[in-house]
């Protein structure tokens, strides 16, 4: 702002953000330091004249004009300035997400949508192990190798063509714990061509195959929810609420889910990909809706709410016009974060917020 007009307010939803807002600040305060922006005298309020900057003899404003040195009399200069100190000092908070603790007041809802992983259920126990494992198993029916020290960004990025062993036989990395996080939530198809090299997706089928049984192994012998999930969902069942599970997993997965968490009694539906020709959560919000008796008309007065950790879970709620609570506590990111409504650290902080 140096050497612009200090007058000049931010606007409420500035985008240059906090950091801008103090440099603005700083520089006001300098000016007010140096006398620039000094409370008028007595005879400048008065009189309305500043004293500091007299009149040019021959000023074409005629005689008897103030002049002023920033364009407006001195008492509405200092105004002016208090106003735009109060605003710099105003939290924005237009287009981000609110912390469950911030919330006043419950919103009102009669159906609740809740994603799986990371949401619901850690996947982070077992199932990372289980799919680096099918992995290893994978290349082993292939005779491809695995690539030692995986888990590096470096070794991961490399393309595959650099991988190639001198007898031409395919280097293998093994799929990070990071990147099955960040592909968890992903349809089935998706998830495993993503692990795959380029030009081996062709084989990502059976690799799914492979996996489920690995991951339905683990999943009965060490998954667990997120701690105070199971008595979220047992509060909003007593409050009287309807439950629907939405996830992208294939009906497999969601089998060994829905068989080792008791899914069945909790919840009013289960969704999952290829149920009845689903694709996505859209598509198993409008299911859900049309099962449930509601139609997109009356979709904002009955109330409808989505709990999730991806933006696929976020999009499928704007689009609905439900409202987006961000699971915090799971895999997503900051992409999620500008899409939600509410962002809850701990699954027991969605009863904050759903009335």
């Amino acid at each position: 702002m140096t050497g612009g007009d200090a007058r000049r307010p931010l606007k409420k939803n500035c985008r240059r953000g906090a950091e801008a807002r103090s440099r603005q600040a700083q520089d006001v305060g300098r000016q007010m330091r140096r006398g620039w922006l000094a409370m008028p005298t007595r005879r400048e309020a008065n009189d309305g004249r500043d004293a500091r900057r007299p009149l040019k003899k021959n000023c074409r404003r005629g005689a008897g004009t103030p002049r002023y040195r920033h364009g407006g009399a001195p008492h509405v200069r200092v105004l002016q300035y208090a106003m735009l100190l109060r605003r710099m000092s105003e939290p924005q908070r237009k287009g981000k997400a609110k912390p469950a603790s911030e919330v006043r007041g419950r919103i009102a809802a009669d159906i609740v949508f809740f994603d799986n992983d990371g949401t619901l259920f850690d996947s982070r126990i077992g199932v990372i192990s289980a799919v680096q494992d099918a992995f290893r198993e994978f290349c082993a029916r292939h005779g491809f190798r695995t690539l030692p020290n995986s888990e590096s960004r470096e070794t991961r990025d490399t393309p595959h063509s650099q991988l190639a062993t001198p007898n031409s036989q395919p280097l293998f990395p093994i799929p990070t714990a990071e990147r099955i996080l960040e592909l968890t939530g992903q349809p089935a198809g998706y998830f495993y061509s993503a692990i795959l090299p380029e030009g081996y997706q062709h084989l990502a089928d059976e690799l799914r195959e492979l996996s489920l049984e690995h991951e339905k192994r683990a999943i009965a012998a060490q998954g667990k929810l997120f701690e105070g999930a199971e008595e979220v969902l047992a509060e909003l069942r007593r409050r009287g609420k309807k439950l629907v599970l939405m996830t992208h997993a294939g009906g497999d997965y969601a089998s060994a889910i829905v068989e080792k968490f008791g899914y069945r009694e909790r919840f009013d539906l289960i969704m999952y990909v290829g149920k009845d020709g689903l694709r996505d959560k859209k598509e198993m919000i409008a299911r859900a809706m049309k099962e449930l008796g509601v139609s997109p008309a009356d979709s904002h007065a009955k109330g409808m709410v989505v709990v999730g950790d991806k933006l696929a879970d976020m999009e499928a709620a704007k689009h609905h016009g439900a409202v987006a609570i961000l699971a915090g506590y799971g895999f997503g990111g900051e992409k999620e974060r500008k899409l939600a409504d509410f962002v809850v650290s701990e699954p027991r902080e969605i009863l904050e917020i759903v009335e």
